[in-house]
């Protein structure tokens, strides 16, 4: 990832069928922070709350759309290769 530019990926909330959720409210979280071990602060975000760092240039934030779908958007200060997870009610999500 490059310093200073936005990052992002989606979720998908899905049932337990999985077939594609058509309504938001889920509690879905999300995690970036720097691969190198012991590096850099970890930020966690929720589909309610955004997260700033101390530093104003890193940012997460998890948006609700309403039709199940949960973009997540990051700004990192520093380059380099970043984590990125996510939970929905404190489970992992699965990447696809």
């Amino acid at each position: 990832m490059t310093a200073g530019t936005v990052g992002a990926f989606a979720i998908m909330a899905r049932d337990s069928y999985g077939n594609r959720r058509g309504g938001g409210g889920d509690s879905f979280m999300a995690l970036v922070r720097s691969a190198a071990k012991g590096r850099g602060a970890k930020m966690v975000a929720s589909a309610t709350q955004s997260r700033l760092s101390a530093a104003v240039e890193d940012w997460v934030d998890v948006t609700d759309r309403g039709d199940g779908t949960y973009p997540v958007r990051f700004v990192r200060h520093a380059a380099g290769l970043y984590e990125l997870r996510a939970w929905l009610h404190g489970e992992p999500v699965p990447c696809a």
